[in-house]
Order: structure tokens, then C-alpha cells, then sequence
């Protein structure tokens, strides 16, 4: 758990990883390169029952927050168990001040949920023309909550304003690679995505590594708290 206010991923209060690990390999993963460092960070899939009761019995009396459940891996990853996804939505839905967010690769599966409303789902892209990335974007179209679904371009690899036309998400969030081989997105995508969101009349949440000049910190309604 990060604490409120002391997280370097910007946009939520703090994390929580209930369910960890993940199997997709991405090379410039940031959970990946943290269980290097640290051992007992393990990428192998697991449910941590007591961190979700802490979370649970914490969340319950702190004031309301945007939470990021699932740093540390893909909670729907196609390798996940089903019911230790249903276990966190449970206590999701019973903490109901709080905006949950996750983040996945594997869209498709938030089909598979009745999805508490007070949880934001998102996927994450880099960017690019890229037959899979295509895909993810269409299954969260499809599968997540309309008015609660969010794009992460993090990293952003490649220009990606072409993938943000006509799609019904409600808030993106743009950020730069970090870690080995840094570095900042090019400030014409970066401008280009903000553009077409503007188009579209959706919220940009810029995160400082991405190399923007200017402070742009929107939130969608919903999750301002």
C-alpha cells in the first residue's frame, strides 16, 4: 500500500495489490523491474487473502480516495482464478465512498463481472498500429462500463491519436518510459493524443514523467473526490 498523497503513479490516493503477479512479460514493466530488485515481489500470479481483509478493515474509516488496485500485476489476466477477482470486487462494492481503478491488458474479461459502480475500469496502451493494441481498445469498448472506462498510454512508444477516433472512453491518462532507457514521450504525440481527447471532450490526466511542459490534471467527474 502507498499512503495518500506519497505515490508516484499521480492520479489515485493510494494502491493496493489484493491479487499480484502477471505473465505478460512486458520489457519496460515496472512491476517487473521492482520483484527483480526485491525477491519477495514475485510475478508468479498469487491471492494475498490477508492484505485484501487489511484493505477492507483500513478503507472502511478513511476518508473517500481513488485507489489503484493492482500495481504489481493484471488482476484480469486470463491466468487469474475467477473468484479471487469476485473476492476484491466484494469489497469494493461494500466500500462504497471510495473510486476503485484498475488496469488491464486483458480487457475482455471485465465482461465476466458485474462491476460495482464505484469502480473505473482502464486499459493500458502504447500506442502504435498494432493488431493486438486495436483489439484491447475494442474490448474495452465493449466490455467495460461506458461511463467509467479510461485509456493509460504508458508508456507511450509510438503516435497514438489515430487509436483515440471515435472510441467512448471517459478520461485518458498519458504517460513517459521509466526505469532503464527513460525517457520522456515526444511532445508532438503527446500533443496530438491531448488534441483528440480535447476533440472528444475527455479529461487528460498527463503524468509528470511523460515530458509535457505543462501541468494537465483533469479528472472526469466521477472521480473527483
Amino acid at each position: 500500500m502507498r499512503k495518500r498523497g506519497h505515490n508516484a503513479i499521480g492520479y489515485c490516493h493510494e494502491t493496493r495489490n489484493p491479487i499480484g503477479g502477471c505473465l505478460h512479460g512486458c520489457s519496460y514493466c515496472y512491476a517487473h523491474r521492482m520483484s527483480k530488485r526485491f525477491p519477495n515481489l514475485s510475478m508468479e500470479p498469487k491471492f494475498y487473502p490477508e492484505r485484501l481483509g487489511k484493505m477492507a478493515r483500513e478503507l472502511a474509516t478513511t476518508e473517500p480516495s481513488r485507489i489503484f488496485v493492482g500495481s504489481m500485476g493484471d488482476m484480469f489476466g486470463d491466468w487469474v482464478p475467477r473468484h479471487w477477482i469476485l473476492h476484491v470486487l466484494a469489497v469494493c462494492y461494500i466500500l462504497e465512498r471510495h473510486r476503485f481503478l484498475f488496469l488491464t491488458k486483458n480487457p475482455a474479461r471485465y465482461g465476466e463481472f458485474r462491476l460495482p459502480e464505484n469502480c473505473w475500469c482502464g486499459t493500458s496502451i502504447e500506442g502504435g498500429k498494432d493488431d493486438e493494441v486495436a483489439r484491447r481498445l475494442e474490448m474495452l469498448a465493449i466490455h467495460a462500463p461506458r461511463e467509467r472506462s479510461f485509456i493509460s498510454l504508458e508508456p507511450l512508444l509510438t503516435e497514438p491519436s489515430y487509436l483515440l477516433r471515435n472510441h467512448p472512453y471517459r478520461w485518458l491518462i498519458i504517460g513517459g518510459l521509466t526505469g532503464k532507457g527513460a525517457r520522456p514521450a515526444p511532445g508532438g504525440w503527446v500533443k496530438n493524443a491531448i488534441y483528440m481527447a480535447k476533440v472528444q471532450d475527455r479529461p487528460v490526466y498527463i503524468k509528470s514523467n511523460a515530458g509535457h511542459p505543462e501541468i494537465v490534471q483533469e479528472f472526469p467527474e466521477g472521480l473527483l473526490l
